[in-house]
């Protein structure tokens, strides 16, 4: 149920509290109610009590209580759960990648190094670096996407 059917559901609830004479609003509120909770108090889909039980062993690894979504793949079902990241691990992961950035900046054909830096560093528009350089802008445009696609490679060779 997502915060404006919650919403709703809250406004109606108190609408109703105040005008008990009406019983038919009462029968559709309570209708809309059980159909809600039937929804989270019924059994889970196999796959999210699977997944909830492999879970407990794994410290960084969470689904939540009142997860009842799964998506179906071609052999088996994919459960949505929270992994804990550790800022330590996060910040030698960030110190590798900056670092093996440096190692492909060194690598890299003096022009593209130099319209990249320009660009990226020096936050230069591509004409300027042109003009800079006495290239064209085409060049300047292909001595960036060089620059990108080796870092890219490199930084995240998936």
């Amino acid at each position: 149920m997502h915060s404006a059917e919650i919403l709703s559901l809250l406004k109606d609830v108190r609408e109703n509290l105040t005008f008990p004479r009406f019983l038919w609003r009462r029968r559709r509120l309570l209708g809309r109610l059980d159909a809600y909770l039937h929804r989270w108090e019924a059994s889970p889909h196999p796959a999210i009590a699977f997944a909830r039980k492999r879970s407990e062993s794994a410290a960084s690894l969470r689904i939540d209580i009142d997860e009842i979504s799964v998506e179906k793949a071609s052999n088996g079902f994919w459960v949505r759960s929270w992994v804990w990241v550790d800022q330590k691990a996060l910040l030698c992961f960030e110190l590798q990648r900056l670092s093996t950035a440096r190692e492909i900046l060194k690598t890299l054909p003096p022009r593209t190094r130099a319209v990249f830096l320009a660009h990226c560093i020096d936050d230069l528009p591509y004409q300027t670096i042109a003009t800079d350089l006495g290239i064209s802008v085409q060049d300047v445009q292909r001595e960036f996407a060089a620059a990108m696609l080796a870092l890219s490679i490199a930084i995240d060779p998936d």
